[in-house]
């Protein structure tokens, strides 16, 4: 039974609030883990954990709350060797449940909004909540389609993502560098007797570093994010429940690992149900291939197709040694998705009839 009535936008803040409350008054750092001046100065013996701040990043001043020093300091030192994310963050194990309305589908016990709208977008929300089923059928109905797809994870691709991101990344290759391997350019230090350009000069460069290490960080842990969860459903099929946004387009709700990704993402996801090449399934894996490339954009079709006879040798030597080969697949628009290709391809040849090979590879439907 998901019939359960949801709460207000109103509820929601009052009810978050009130925990807020709840947590500001009974959490409490204990004295041992504060230094010996704060302990001297604590007379219960105690701090609180949270406190409250305000700050007026805009036009409008902002209530914060913040978590005392000791215990950020604290968890950073705790090595972790786990990462979390909600189920709502992750694929399903399981088909999704199918749209019937615009609040029932999706996860089967997590709660997926067919729309996704803002808290405060309640007037929209009860205008979607109120349509007819007649007048979105087709719209669930397509949305269904997507959600039954059932995918797998490219475990030859994945083995040599995770390879290249434990050794530290590359930037050839478009895997995030750790912020420890980047060999960032430290900036020079403000120091007294500087003329006023120098320190302009200075600070202007620091701040700069300390955007650029920001930036890798972020694209380094997104990174993470991603290979960790394919890592983790590497020998399962899952599926991806769908929603839309609020311009009508459909979207997977996993926001980390999805085949709507990156040229990383897209390379290491296949279909799980697979089907025979047949005769000219070979030929529309030659020119997916080229297409990825982007090198002959403006030929025809057979023209790509005959190109990538012409340049079998490499398309075999990047499937066979894509670390330690001539590179082909490196040079392409999108390598990662090239290399999977070039996998595939070498895969069917040397079945022992390729119209029969049994292929999970998706293609791009550009073919007349």
């Amino acid at each position: 039974d998901r019939s359960d009535r949801p709460w207000s936008y109103t509820q929601i803040l009052q009810i978050g609030e009130f925990l807020y409350g709840v947590m500001l008054k009974h959490l409490k750092l204990q004295v041992p883990l504060l230094t010996q001046k704060r302990q001297i100065e604590k007379k219960k013996g105690e701090d609180s954990i949270f406190y409250i701040v305000y700050r007026t990043p805009g036009k409008f001043t902002e209530k914060q709350l913040k978590v005392h020093p000791t215990v950020l300091h604290f968890f950073s030192h705790i090595p972790q060797t786990e990462l979390e994310f909600d189920c709502s963050e992750l694929p399903a194990l399981v088909p999704p449940l199918p749209w019937l309305s615009c609040s029932t589908g999706g996860y089967l016990l997590n709660h997926t909004d067919l729309v996704r709208l803002p808290f405060s977008a309640r007037e929209q929300d009860s205008r979607l909540r109120s349509l007819a089923i007649e007048k979105i059928g087709g719209v669930l109905d397509s949305v269904n389609v997507l959600n039954s797809c059932p995918w797998k994870i490219n475990k030859n691709v994945l083995d040599l993502l995770i390879d290249i991101f434990q050794r530290g990344g590359s930037r050839q290759l478009s895997v995030p560098v750790s912020v420890d391997n980047a060999n960032v350019v430290e900036p020079l230090p403000i120091e007294k007797g500087l003329s006023v350009d120098e320190r302009k000069r200075r600070e202007m460069a620091i701040a700069y570093g300390k955007k650029m290490k920001s930036e890798m960080f972020s694209l380094w842990c997104y990174e993470l994010y991603r290979l960790s969860i394919a890592n983790h459903f590497r020998d399962e099929i899952f599926w991806f429940p769908h929603n839309l946004d609020f311009r009508g387009r459909v979207y997977p709700v996993p926001p980390h690992f999805n085949h709507l990704g990156s040229d990383v993402a897209r390379s290491i996801i296949l279909f799980a149900e697979g089907k025979p090449l047949g005769p000219d399934g070979l030929r529309r894996l030659k020119i997916h291939l080229i297409n990825l490339t982007d090198l002959k954009k403006k030929s025809s079709i057979d023209e790509r197709a005959n190109y990538a006879d012409e340049i079998m040798d490499d398309i075999l030597d990047s499937a066979d040694r894509p670390l330690n080969g001539r590179h082909w697949w490196a040079k392409s628009e999108e390598p990662w998705q090239t290399l999977a290709c070039c996998m595939e391809i070498a895969r069917a040849l040397r079945s022992p009839d390729h119209t029969k090979y049994i292929s999970h590879f998706p293609v791009h439907q550009v073919f007349c």
